[in-house]
C-alpha cells in the first residue's frame, strides 16, 4: 500500500492506516466538462474519482492513488485519485458522488489501497522519434517510468518526457514502469508510436 507518501503530510491515526479527514463531496462531472490535473479520465470499475490538498498532491505524485474509505460513517466508498483540489484545506479531499449536488463537508476515514489490476492506456502527445511525452493511465500510482532505458521526467500535466538522441523513439520502444511497491512491468509499444521515422529497421523491442 501507498501509506508512506501521505506520512509526512496530514495526522494520522496509531495505525498507521487511516486518515481521518474532512471531505468535501460534490456532483460527478461528465469528463467533456471537466478536465482533471492528473488527467485519468477512465476510473477503475466501481471507483469514483477524487482530488486531495495541495500538500498531498505534491506536484501530481498522489495521482493513480486507489483508496478506500468511509464517509460519515455510513458511506463506504472506493475512489482513484485524478486531481488537485483547490478549494480543499489541508487534510481535505474532495470525493465525487453522484447525485449529490450541493457540496457538503463531512467526516471521513480512508487509506490508500492496491489498484485493481489491469492493462496501461498509453497516450502521447507532440511526440516523434526523438521527442517523446506519454502519459500512462489505468495503472495506478508510479515511481517511475523508463523509455528505450532512458530515465522519464514526470511533467506537470502528468506526462513522462524524455529525448531519444538516437532516434530510436519511432523504432518500438520499451516502455518499463515502476510503480510505488518497486513491481516493474514492461511493455513494448508498435512503431511509430510517438511518430517520426525509425532509423533502423533492424531494431525490435523485446521484453
Amino acid at each position: 500500500m501507498f501509506k508512506n507518501f501521505f506520512f509526512i503530510f496530514v495526522f494520522i491515526t496509531t495505525t498507521f492506516a487511516w486518515y481521518n479527514d474532512t471531505s468535501v463531496i460534490k456532483q460527478t462531472l461528465n469528463v467533456e466538462e471537466y478536465i482533471n490535473s492528473c488527467g485519468i479520465y477512465y476510473p477503475p470499475k466501481n471507483f469514483l474519482t477524487a482530488a486531495i490538498d495541495f500538500n498531498r498532491y505534491y506536484n501530481g505524485t498522489a495521482c493513480g492513488n486507489c483508496i478506500e474509505g468511509i464517509i460519515n460513517k455510513n458511506i463506504q466508498f472506493k475512489a482513484i485519485v485524478n486531481d488537485l483540489c483547490s478549494e480543499c484545506n489541508d487534510n481535505e479531499i474532495l470525493i465525487n458522488l453522484d447525485n449529490n449536488k450541493n457540496i457538503q463537508k463531512l467526516p471521513i476515514s480512508w487509506k490508500t489501497i492496491d489498484c485493481p489490476s489491469s492493462q496501461p492506456i498509453f497516450i502521447t502527445e507532440n511526440s516523434n522519434s526523438y521527442y517523446g511525452k506519454l502519459k500512462i493511465l489505468d495503472i495506478g500510482k508510479i515511481r517511475q517510468v523508463k523509455i528505450n532505458n532512458i530515465n522519464a521526467i514526470r511533467t506537470f500535466d502528468n506526462f513522462w518526457f524524455v529525448l531519444d538522441f538516437d532516434g530510436l523513439l519511432g523504432c518500438g520502444p520499451l516502455i518499463q514502469i515502476t510503480d510505488w511497491n518497486d513491481k516493474i512491468t514492461k511493455y513494448c509499444l508498435d512503431k511509430n508510436y510517438f511518430g517520426g521515422y525509425c532509423p533502423n529497421q533492424n531494431i525490435k523491442c523485446t521484453i
